[in-house]
């Protein structure tokens, strides 16, 4: 697996729907891929981090650098680390996504509770969350190419997490958690 930062050393744009913007960037790193086999996270500055099992490819023409190192994590049940990420809140319910932040508050929870159950959901086994903060949340909303509509309620969380099982928690932080990570939500940023 490699960690990449990729940085766009041309001029810095405002993008209308910087999630559609970071998708379509993305594939083209990695349009090799038939299926999305990375997870990412774009900082809104043209910078993007990256979790993949190749290193990102720049397209021809253009203006970005990618800086990439081999990461082979070794982690053990009980190591702790302080962490960052940006997850997508919705859950399904029957088949249909379900924004937890406005449920819980409609029934009388904080987003701070709604996004602890989330995000412990998320864990699974792999892990163990502490201290969890929010630092923002937000609501996306935009038309795919194909007309359908997409809200996306995320939240920027901050905690601790504790490994309980290394092998079920690498997956997790190589393949992302929760929905949408296609529009970067969802990598797990250890500090």
């Amino acid at each position: 697996m490699y960690v990449s930062q990729i940085t766009n050393n041309g001029p810095i744009q405002n993008h209308k729907v910087p999630e559609l913007y970071a998708k379509k960037t993305m594939r083209n790193f990695f349009s090799d891929q038939m299926n999305r086999e990375y997870v990412y996270r774009y900082n809104g500055s043209d910078q993007f981090f990256v979790y993949s099992p190749t290193v990102p490819k720049v397209p021809s023409g253009e203006s970005w650098s990618v800086q990439s190192i081999q990461f082979n994590p070794q982690f053990e049940a009980g190591n702790k680390f302080s962490f960052c990420c940006r997850i997508n809140t919705a859950k399904r319910e029957n088949d249909k996504a379900i924004p937890q932040i406005k449920k819980g508050r409609e029934c009388g929870r904080s987003p701070v509770d709604s996004v602890n159950k989330v995000f412990k959901d998320l864990a699974g086994k792999a892990f163990l969350v502490e201290n969890l903060s929010i630092e923002e949340i937000n609501v996306v909303s935009f038309v795919k190419a194909d007309g359908n509509p997409v809200t996306i309620e995320s939240a920027d969380v901050t905690g601790t997490l504790t490994v309980v099982d290394p092998s079920e928690f690498i997956k997790v932080l190589t393949k992302g958690v929760g929905r949408e990570k296609c529009y970067g939500y969802g990598m797990i940023l250890l500090n």
